[in-house]
């Protein structure tokens, strides 16, 4: 069975500690009220939460020869992501996210790239790509091992595969930012960064700025994550912000932009408008801070429906 989407990009294992009210080297021991291991990383959270909402999907990727690689592996296999391209290397440990979250949801990493920072282009799949009607990159940022040469020779060859391309992007801790993925952004449909990526990319501060600043350079349709504020959409045929879906109890905001690329890009393989697959999107990010872990949350198709229609019923009561 080929896949809808086929997804190159940064896999992990997330031990996430919560709540952290502080943390200090000041004080020998903090305790928290639990630490639990999770899938994580861009590429694996939106492959999972598209596998979750029903859309068949397979994953490019490099883990180690060790236990937390098979924690990776077996999250993406457990939820029905193709696994068969996934490298496993002896010479690197498995990457690892350290993940502390306070009481309201917020959340900062400690990461370890391990496997996918020699990640390349050598490890990519051509066949698996040409398979898939959507090539996503997931994770741009945090591999180094294909940027910006790899990443560019990958959704070059995607478009001349005739594949609708998409990309998202992790904080850039290098500070680099544009020169990083300036080369690929001709080759992209859809760019889905967060509003603070977007700024930090573009040097605009409003959305709608960044957006035409990517759309400018090459982008097609520039899609900015703006959190609890919903989404900004911004193409060759318009513009439009879509507000959040409600959400009643935010636990863990890790994972929340992956699975607005999930629900996004969902959308699209259905066949829907922009607008519509935004609002999926929307749906998806909203039920993963509802739990630990960033897909837990993420549960079905039918799930994020109840919550996308709910939130659009509200919208027509105002």
């Amino acid at each position: 069975m080929n896949p809808e989407v086929v997804v190159v990009g940064q896999v992990c294992a997330d031990i996430v500690a919560r709540p952290v009210p502080s943390f200090t080297f000041n004080r020998d021991t903090t305790r928290v009220e639990s630490i639990v291991v999770r899938n994580g990383g861009d590429g694996l959270n939106a492959a999972i939460g598209m596998s979750r909402l029903g859309t068949h999907c397979a994953i490019m990727a490099a883990v180690g020869d060790d236990p937390f690689g098979r924690v990776i592996i077996d999250a993406a296999s457990g939820a029905g992501v193709d696994t068969s391209a996934v490298r496993v290397r002896a010479d690197a440990s498995s990457p690892i996210a350290i993940t502390l979250v306070d009481a309201s949801g917020d959340r900062v990493f400690v990461y370890n790239g391990g496997a996918m920072d020699r990640f390349s282009i050598e490890d990519v799949d051509q066949g698996l790509l040409a398979r898939g009607r959507f090539v996503h990159v997931g994770g741009v940022y945090n591999l180094p091992g294909l940027e910006p040469q790899g990443l560019t020779e990958i959704l070059r060859l995607a478009k001349e595969l005739g594949k609708i391309t998409s990309m998202d992007v992790t904080w850039d801790a290098s500070g680099t930012w544009l020169p990083t993925i300036a080369p690929s952004l001709p080759y992209l449909d859809y760019f889905l960064p967060s509003y603070q990526e977007a700024r930090a990319i573009t040097g605009q501060e409003r959305p709608e700025q960044a957006a035409r600043f990517l759309r400018e350079r090459g982008v097609g349709t520039a899609v900015v994550k703006l959190g609890k504020e919903g989404c900004y959409l911004q193409s060759a045929r318009g513009e439009r912000r879509l507000p959040a879906c409600g959400v009643r109890n935010v636990v863990d905001t890790t994972g929340a932009g992956d699975a607005f690329v999930a629900g996004f890009l969902s959308g699209l393989a259905r066949g829907w408008d922009v607008e519509s697959a935004a609002r999926l999107g929307n749906a998806a990010g909203a039920l993963a801070v509802s739990a630990v872990g960033a897909t837990t949350g993420l549960t079905s198709f039918e799930e994020a429906m109840r919550v996308m229609e709910e939130q659009q019923r509200s919208e027509g009561e105002e």
